[in-house]
C-alpha cells in the first residue's frame, strides 16, 4: 500500500513539473510574439523605411548575446563601410585628370576623371593612387585626389522622389505654412537642404519650398570618371544632339520668319506687278494672269504650291478669322481671290479692265481668309 501511494505521488509531482514548464514556455513564447507583433503593428502607419527600422529593432534585440552585447560588434566591417571609408573626390583646376594603366607618367591612358568625380582608393604607392570610379580603374596622381569627407559629401547631388499621390510644397517647414503648390507622385527634385528635422527643402519650377520628409525618398547621386570608350561615345552623342538642336532651331527660326515676315515678303513681291494685264486662265505675272493664277504664281516663288482655282483656294493653308487678317493672307470671295495688302485694301488681278490692282478688301462679302506662310 505504501509503495502504491508513493508511486501515485511521484506521478502527480512529475505531471505538475511538466505542466508548469510547458505553461511557462508557452507564456514566454506568447510574450515574445506579442512583443514582435506590437512593434510591427506600431510601424504600419510609418513610411516603408520605418517598417524596416521597426523590424530591425526586434532582430537586433534577438541578436544580442547573454551579456547584452550585440553579436555583430566584433565582426569584420561590411563592404559598404569599407567603400565609404575609402571614398575620395577629385579636386583639380585642370580640365581633367588622366587615369593610367601603371603608376607613372608614361603609363597607358585608360580614361579621365573630372573635378568632383568620386573614386574609391584601392591602394597607394609612390604618390599615386590605385582607384576605381565606376567602370574606370587605374592609377592617378595622389595630388589630384582629396580624402576630405566634407568635400566628398559636397560632391554629391541629393534628390527627393515623391512617394505619395499629392504632396504639399510649403513656404516654411511647418504644417501651418502657406502651400506653394502640389507635387505629384514619382516626381523628382533637387534637395537644397535636408538639415531641418522632419522636412526637406527642394527646388521646383514654382520655386524653393519644404516638404515632409516622410513622403519623399532622398537619394545621393555622384559623378564618376569615364573610360576612353565612354568618352568617345559621349562626345559623339553630344555632337549628334548639338546637330539635332541646331537643325531644330533653324527650322523654328524659318517657321517664325515665315510667320512674321513671309506674308509681308510675298506681298512686297506681288506689288511689283501692279498695272499688269488680267488674262483669263493666265499665270504670268508679267504677261497676264487671272485672279487665282496671280495668287498661285506669287506664292510659287516661296515654295508654296496652290491650285489654279479661286474656289479650291478656300481650303489651302490654315484658316484665319477676319479680325486676325494680316498683310499677305489670301482672301477668298465667291468667284474671286486676292492678297490682303493691309489698311483695308486687296491686291488682285481684278478684271480685264483694271488688271492687277488694289481695291477695298470688303468690295464684296469675304468667304474665307487663309494663311500659307
Amino acid at each position: 500500500m505504501y509503495r502504491k501511494v508513493t508511486r501515485v505521488a511521484t506521478c502527480i509531482i512529475a505531471a505538475t513539473l511538466v505542466f508548469g514548464f510547458s505553461s511557462t514556455t508557452t507564456k514566454a513564447a506568447k510574450s515574445s510574439e506579442s512583443k514582435v507583433s506590437s512593434q510591427v503593428t506600431r510601424s504600419e502607419n510609418l513610411p516603408i523605411a520605418g517598417v524596416s527600422l521597426a523590424v530591425s529593432s526586434v532582430l537586433d534585440e534577438n541578436n544580442k548575446d547573454k551579456t547584452g552585447n550585440n553579436k555583430s560588434d566584433n565582426e569584420t566591417p561590411s563592404a559598404n563601410d569599407k567603400l565609404a571609408k575609402n571614398m575620395a573626390v577629385v579636386q583639380t583646376t585642370e580640365q581633367n585628370v588622366v587615369v593610367r594603366a601603371t603608376a607613372d607618367e608614361k603609363g597607358q591612358e585608360l580614361g579621365k576623371l573630372y573635378n568632383n568625380n568620386v573614386v574609391t582608393i584601392e591602394s597607394e604607392k609612390d604618390g599615386w593612387y590605385n582607384i576605381t570610379s565606376r567602370n574606370l580603374k587605374g592609377f592617378v596622381k595622389a595630388e589630384a585626389i582629396s580624402k576630405d569627407k566634407e568635400l566628398v559629401e559636397k560632391a554629391s547631388k541629393k534628390t527627393a522622389k515623391v512617394v505619395t499621390d499629392t504632396l504639399k510644397l510649403r513656404e516654411t517647414p511647418s504644417e501651418e505654412a502657406k502651400v506653394i503648390t502640389l507635387l505629384a507622385i514619382d516626381e523628382e527634385y533637387v534637395v537644397t537642404d535636408d538639415q531641418t528635422d522632419g522636412w526637406v527643402k527642394i527646388n521646383t519650377s514654382s520655386g524653393e519650398g519644404y516638404v515632409s520628409s516622410q513622403y519623399v525618398e532622398v537619394a545621393k547621386e555622384y559623378t564618376y570618371g569615364e573610360t576612353l570608350e565612354e568618352e568617345k561615345a559621349r562626345v559623339e552623342a553630344e555632337a549628334a544632339r548639338a546637330e539635332a538642336e541646331k537643325k531644330a532651331a533653324e527650322e523654328a527660326a524659318a517657321a517664325e520668319y515665315a510667320r512674321t515676315h513671309g506674308n509681308q515678303a510675298a506681298l512686297s513681291y506681288a506689288s511689283q506687278f501692279v498695272g499688269n494685264r488680267y488674262v483669263w486662265g493666265g499665270t504670268s505675272l508679267t504677261n497676264g494672269a487671272d485672279c487665282s493664277g496671280f495668287v498661285m504664281s506669287v506664292f510659287r516663288k516661296y515654295g508654296v504650291s496652290l491650285p489654279h482655282s479661286s474656289a479650291a483656294m478656300r481650303g489651302v493653308g490654315r484658316s484665319i478669322s477676319k479680325s486676325d487678317m494680316q498683310p499677305g493672307d489670301i482672301v477668298c470671295y465667291s468667284g474671286h481671290v486676292g492678297i490682303y495688302a493691309g489698311n483695308g485694301r486687296l491686291l488682285s488681278a481684278l478684271n480685264s479692265k483694271k488688271g492687277i490692282t488694289y481695291c477695298s478688301v470688303n468690295y464684296k462679302p469675304i468667304i474665307a481668309v487663309r494663311r500659307v506662310l
